[in-house]
């Protein structure tokens, strides 16, 4: 056995149960389609219809601090100020920077967006980039996908008399900052609606509220910035969020702006075929290259630049980037996989890291070795007896709950349930170890773990072409709380299978069923080829490729076990 492979592949299968079986005989509809409605909560006709045509868009001035924050820009604007737009080095936050910088230009400001270092300045506002911004003449500052927790930096930056609007969609904490605004629907006192934006929907409302104070009609190619960040951010796809991902995935496949289609040439996608998988799998990744490894405003010039010429030296030195991204992990993970099999015992914990520069793709390998062994994760870089670490997590526990436990030993932290990071010293790394491997094995130490894959219906392929297939696309976009329907075929025969990829992580299959022929793909299965015998049951989702001018359904495969 090589221990350096993953150790569980192996999921456990659930087909969902259908609740409503009277939902067919009401609307028209097939069996598969009822099935994948009920399974999604759908259960009456309004309720289709409102599924099918997402249309929900909330009031922005029902955010807080909206009406001050649109007072305090009309001022600047009156007053030919110079705003600062500072986001956050993801595709959140680069996308959020986008939609501010784009809106504040259209009204004759003078807009200088900031998006920091990774490595040298870390996530969050910080005193370097307020003294950068104020040696500019930055008189008002917004802040995109971050600030909500920098009550310091903000009471520097009012020092310097610099007010600031934050936009924010992070967890508050009990003692707020002083900043002019807070625009954040999870603050206490949000009456707002709906409570999934991600931090580029944050930003979009307030630039809708700018638009409509001035009764203006906003640009819908803003809506390309967000459904690009929201998809990235992996929020919740339902409710304003699908609606906002619906719209702009529509601006995206006919984007006029010469970095997005610089982007999707230089990703080998088709112009007219965007979806949310393809942001999720080539657009974000690529994107995110330059905060990762270089310098994020890489990312932002190219969505905002308007020359082509620029946009395809910025696209190409992206897909440089991305490339050396992929290396640098599989490099990395490689390395993770050896240290995890010498020291995984029984422990519920994965504890690993690297002498190094590599924060940029430390979340990445913490990730790849959650879905590999399905424990949560940490993954660290030591740099100068300085620890930057990522965590990642499975969904029975939440890892930023854990961290807090250990806050006395951070610098700073903070995240998300399935996603965090830290800063701390090194000398206090062993007793994190200890500490956390203690909280950890306590709170699952009566689980049965193991990875599951919740199936919606067993058909053969042939049953989801024609009028299905058209169905299955109104269902879009797909992410978290709206997942792509997932389909079981038992028994289908292996005509032929390859290994693909520059370290043959995926695999090219070629299947039959019910007397067609099938073209298919799994990714990160390609250590797994031995598994493959004649007669094989398959779990997968249906999508469309574009080649040359053609489209062609593929089977994109999640597992797989023999018959």
């Amino acid at each position: 056995m090589n221990l350096n492979l993953p150790l569980n592949k192996q999921k456990q299968w659930n087909i969902i149960s259908q609740q409503n079986h009277d939902l067919g005989f009401d609307s028209g509809l097939s069996h598969i389609q009822t099935t994948l409605l009920t399974n999604r909560g759908i259960t009456n006709l309004n309720q289709i219809n409102e599924f099918m045509k997402p249309s929900i868009l909330h009031n922005p001035f029902d955010l807080p601090d909206m009406e001050i924050a649109i007072t305090r820009i009309r001022e600047a604007i009156r007053n030919n100020e110079t705003v600062g737009i500072f986001g956050d080095f993801d595709t959140d936050g680069i996308t959020g920077t986008a939609v501010l910088t784009n809106t504040l230009k259209h009204f004759g400001v003078q807009v200088i967006p900031y998006i920091p270092n990774r490595i040298s300045e870390g996530h969050g506002l910080n005193k370097h980039s307020i003294n950068a911004l104020n040696s500019l003449g930055v008189s008002l500052l917004i802040t995109v996908d971050c600030g909500s927790s920098s009550i310091d930096e903000i009471e520097y930056a009012t020092s310097l008399g610099i007010e600031v609007i934050i936009t924010d969609h992070h967890s508050i904490p009990q003692e707020m900052p002083r900043a002019l605004a807070i625009i954040n629907h999870n603050r206490i006192d949000s009456k707002y609606p709906f409570r999934g934006l991600a931090g580029v929907g944050v930003a979009f409302k307030l630039a809708e509220a700018l638009y409509n104070i001035l009764n203006l009609p906003y640009p819908l190619e803003l809506l390309e910035f967000v459904a690009l960040g929201t998809v990235a951010d992996m929020v919740p796809l339902i409710g304003e969020n699908r609606t906002l991902v619906h719209l702009g995935i529509k601006a995206l496949n006919s984007s006029q702006k010469p970095g997005i289609k610089a982007l999707i040439q230089n990703s080998r996608l088709s112009t007219s075929l965007i979806d949310s998988e393809k942001i999720s799998f080539y657009l974000a990744p690529r994107l995110n290259a330059p905060g990762r490894l270089d310098d994020p405003m890489i990312s932002l010039k190219l969505l905002t630049t308007a020359s082509h010429t620029e946009a395809y030296k910025l696209a190409s030195k992206i897909e440089k980037l991305n490339t050396t991204r992929k290396e640098m992990t599989a490099k990395h993970l490689e390395i993770a996989r050896l240290k995890v099999s010498n020291k995984l015992e029984n422990g519920q914990l994965i504890f690993i890291g690297d002498q190094g520069k590599t924060p940029g793709i430390s979340g990445l390998i913490a990730g790849r070795l959650v879905n590999d062994y399905f424990k949560p994760a940490i993954y660290y870089c030591i740099d100068d007896n300085i620890v930057k670490g990522s965590a990642r997590s499975i969904p029975q526990f939440n890892i930023t709950d854990a961290l807090s436990t250990c806050s006395d030993l951070f610098y700073t932290y903070g995240g998300h349930s399935q996603a965090a990071g830290f800063v701390m010293d090194l000398s206090r790394l062993e007793e994190l170890e200890h500490r956390l491997t203690t909280v950890t094995n306590e709170a699952l130490k009566s689980m049965h773990l193991a990875p599951s894959l919740d199936i919606d219906i067993e058909v053969s392929p042939s049953d989801l072409v024609g009028e299905t297939f058209k169905f299955l696309q109104l269902l879009g976009p797909h992410g978290q709380g709206n997942p792509a329907p997932v389909f079981l075929t038992r028994e289908a025969t292996v005509i032929n299978v390859k290994s693909m990829g520059a370290n043959s992580d995926h695999l090219k299959i070629k299947l039959k069923h019910k007397g067609a022929i099938w073209d298919a793909t799994a990714f990160w299965k390609g250590d797994e080829l031995h598994r493959l015998t004649n007669k094989m049951d398959f779990v997968y989702n249906i999508i469309v490729d574009s080649w040359n001018g053609r489209e062609n359904l593929r089977l994109n495969i999640l597992d797989f076990k023999p018959s």
